[in-house]
């Protein structure tokens, strides 16, 4: 089954001033762009499947914009809804696309705004129209870098932590030049705190920009963040500045570079089978512990609350 491939970007960066998302009970207007918040779409293809894989510089999304979103992709790319994978890349410092349980009665964090929600669809559709328009036979290879040093377990330094980055490589199958990329990596970019004000995509950014210089290209690369409740890089930085965002996202792009380096020739292959399937999960809820235990972990709770 030849493959074929194909990506894109667009630039999904507020035009004016909003409100930044990601940490509550804080009045954060942005005072500019720092780096372009973008929409990066790769189209995967072989006879009879499609696989879109989108990533968007935002904090999160709901539900239902999700599958508004997944709709109008699977249009713009020619394929099934089910055959569009979407993530967010978790930024803390784009605007606000969701509204939290926990923070609908916080004055300080605003309605997502419908306009910029229709600015992103739009701009994910262009992308996602691009990246199947340019989808050229290809060859791809799965491997894997160690981003140990980057982040790790924010409630503890001994606490369960995933160094694993995952990476997706696609190039032309004639003309051997790389194509594009998805990247699956852990980890909360949350370098940069409550006091920065300037639109940004955090360590991501610099991770891509490196591992564009890198190849001497500005392939478009997917920024997939993986499961990271616990995961963070409170205990790696130094500061809480784009220069620690860079020294960070460098180090992570580093580790990319030296797997893509180190990848045989074997491991290319145009003969893949693509698949892709939509499901609901149900996932187990924490139970509800009962008063007594209850009352007793709060008292705990003050109490380390009042040493620190």
């Amino acid at each position: 089954m030849m493959l074929h491939a194909g990506a894109a970007a667009r630039d999904i960066s507020p035009r004016r001033p909003v409100a930044l998302y990601g940490y509550p009970h804080v009045e954060r207007v942005s005072t500019g762009v720092h780096d372009p918040l973008l929409a990066t779409v790769i189209v995967l293809r072989n006879p009879g499947t499609t696989l879109v894989l989108a990533s968007l510089d935002l904090l999160m999304i709901e539900p239902p914009y999700a599958r508004d979103l997944r709709s109008a992709v699977a249009q713009a790319a020619g394929c099934r809804d089910a055959e569009v994978f979407i993530s967010c890349t978790h930024t803390h410092s784009g605007p606000v696309t969701s509204r939290l349980i926990g923070w609908q009665n916080d004055p300080a964090v605003p309605n997502p705004d419908p306009d910029y929600l229709g600015f992103v669809k739009a701009q994910l559709m262009t992308a996602a129209g691009a990246a199947a328009k340019s989808a050229i036979p290809a060859e791809l290879a799965w491997t894997a870098a160690d981003a140990t040093g980057v982040g790790g377990n924010r409630l503890s330094a001994e606490g369960i932590t995933d160094p694993e980055c995952g990476i997706l490589a696609l190039r032309g199958s004639q003309n051997r030049e790389m194509l594009a990329m998805a990247v699956i990596y852990g980890m909360h970019p949350t370098v940069l705190h409550e006091d920065s004000t300037l639109i940004s995509a955090d360590f991501p950014y610099y991770a891509r920009l490196h591992v564009q210089q890198h190849l001497g290209q500005e392939i478009p690369i997917a920024y997939h963040t993986a499961p990271c409740g616990d995961q963070s890089p409170r205990r790696f930085v130094t500061e809480q500045t784009f220069a620690e965002a860079e020294r960070l996202g460098r180090k992570l792009g580093s580790a990319i570079c030296q797997a893509l380096d180190d990848l045989a020739e074997a491991a290319w292959q145009a003969d893949v089978q693509l698949g892709a399937g939509l499901a609901t999960v149900n996932l187990p809820r924490n139970p509800i512990r009962p008063l007594p235990e209850a009352e007793r972990l709060l008292a705990d709770e003050r109490e380390q609350y009042e040493q620190l």
